[in-house]
C-alpha cells in the first residue's frame, strides 16, 4: 500500500472513530466492535469506577471478603520476607463482587538484609521506602477476622507467605481462593490467565508488581462475565467450594511420568509442595466421576495395578497450604472401581421398567 492510500485510508479510520466517540451511542458501538475483534479502549483501573451493586436482595445475603497481594523478597515462603501487603475489603454473594471497601497498604523493611536488587526492579520498591515501616499484626488480624474469604491470584504463594510471615493472624482459619487457578480463563476467550493478560483483555491498565495495584486488577477481572452471564468470581467461588482431594503418586514408575505430566500432576522436588512427600500430585474433585476416572487413569496407564495411594482431603479452608490439611488417607484404586459399580447398580435398579 502506498504512503498516500496509507494516509488517506488513515484518516477515514480517524474520521469514523471520532464520529463514534461523539455520542453515548456510538461509543458502545465501538467498544462493542472492538471487544468482538478482541481488543478494548482502554481504561486506567480506579476503585471509584468499580461498579457498585444497590439490589436489596443481593444486599441482603452480602459477606465480606478481601483481595490481597503480596510482594516479597524472594519466593521461599520459609526464608523469605513479605516487604508489602494489600488488602482490598469487599462485599459479596454468590454472583459477584457487590461492592469495594477499605484498602489497606503498608511497606513492611526486611528483618534479614536488604531488598535483592532483582526485586527491585521487578517491584520499584526500594530499601528507602520501606525503611523504618512495619505491618502491624493487630491491624491485619482485625481485617482478616472479620471476614470470609481470601482472594489471591496466586493463593499458593501468598497463602504460604502470610501463614509464615504473620501466623497469628487467623490466615490458617479462613476460606481461600485461587482467582488464577479456579477460573477457566481461555474458555472464557482470554489468551492467557496472568492478571496483566486478564486486565487487558477487559481495556484495563494498571501499574503492575505492586501489591495495591494487583488487587484492584484482580477485582476488576473477576468482574467480567462470560457470554452466559456469569461472572468470572461465580465460577472460582462454586470451583473452590467444592471438596477435592489430594492425590499423591507415590513411588509411580520413572517411566509414566510423561502420563503424569500430560494429565496435570506436578513433581514435589522436595517434598514441601505434597506434604512431605517427593512425588507427582494432583487435585482432583472429590464426586464419584472424578475419582473413578482418576483410578481408572492410575490402575491402567501409570501403575498397571490396584494402588493404595496417599491423599488428603481438600476444602477452601485448607487448600493452598503446606500445613497438612488434616490425616492422611488412602485412595484405593480398588474400592473406587467397587464404589463406581455400585453406584452404577444403584442407577440401574432406580429406573423405571416397562411391561411390553
Amino acid at each position: 500500500m502506498s504512503n498516500d492510500k496509507a494516509a488517506e485510508r488513515q484518516a477515514k479510520i480517524d474520521s469514523i472513530i471520532q464520529n463514534l466517540a461523539g455520542s453515548p451511542t456510538g461509543m458502545e458501538l465501538l467498544m462493542k466492535s472492538l471487544k468482538t475483534a478482541g481488543l478494548s479502549l482502554m481504561n486506567i483501573i480506579d476503585s471509584g469506577k468499580f461498579p457498585t451493586v444497590t439490589d436489596p436482595a443481593r444486599l441482603a445475603n452480602a459477606k465480606k471478603g478481601i483481595v490481597l497481594d503480596t510482594e516479597t523478597t524472594g519466593l521461599d515462603h520459609k526464608t523469605d520476607e513479605v516487604i508489602e501487603l494489600a488488602m482490598v475489603e469487599f462485599t459479596y454473594d454468590e454472583h459477584g463482587i457487590l461492592a469495594l471497601g477499605n484498602v489497606y497498604d503498608e511497606f513492611n523493611e526486611p528483618k534479614k538484609g536488604p531488598i535483592p536488587d532483582e526485586v527491585v526492579a521487578l517491584t520499584g520498591i526500594t530499601n528507602e521506602m520501606v525503611k523504618g515501616h512495619r505491618i502491624d499484626p493487630a491491624e491485619v488480624k482485625e481485617i482478616v477476622g472479620s471476614i470470609s474469604i481470601v482472594l489471591a491470584h496466586n493463593a499458593a504463594f501468598d497463602r504460604k507467605m502470610c501463614e509464615n510471615n504473620f501466623p497469628d493472624c487467623g490466615f490458617d482459619n479462613v476460606d481461600w481462593h485461587c482467582t488464577a487457578n479456579q477460573v477457566e480463563w481461555i474458555m472464557r476467550g482470554k489468551n492467557g490467565r496472568s492478571l496483566e493478560v486478564l486486565a487487558l483483555s477487559e481495556g484495563l491498565v494498571y501499574g503492575s508488581h505492586r501489591a495495591d495495584s494487583d488487587c484492584l486488577a484482580t477485582a476488576f477481572v473477576l468482574n467480567s462475565e462470560d457470554q452466559n452471564g456469569v461472572s468470572a468470581f461465580s465460577e472460582m467461588l462454586s470451583r473452590g467450594n467444592i471438596p477435592s482431594i489430594f492425590l499423591i503418586a507415590e513411588n509411580s514408575p520413572f517411566d509414566r511420568k510423561d502420563l503424569l505430566k500430560d494429565r496435570g500432576y506436578r513433581w514435589a522436588s522436595d517434598g514441601s509442595e505434597a506434604y512431605g512427600f517427593k512425588a507427582w500430585y494432583k487435585e482432583i474433585p472429590g464426586d464419584e466421576a472424578s475419582m473413578a476416572a482418576e483410578a481408572e487413569f492410575m490402575r491402567s496407564e501409570v501403575y498397571r495395578r490396584e494402588v493404595a495411594l496417599p491423599c488428603y482431603h481438600v476444602a477452601a479452608v485448607s487448600r493452598y497450604t503446606d500445613r497438612k490439611p488434616g490425616k492422611k488417607e488412602f485412595f484405593r484404586t480398588a474400592e473406587v472401581r467397587t464404589l463406581e459399580e455400585a453406584s452404577a447398580q444403584r442407577n440401574l435398579e432406580a429406573e423405571p421398567s416397562f411391561d411390553l
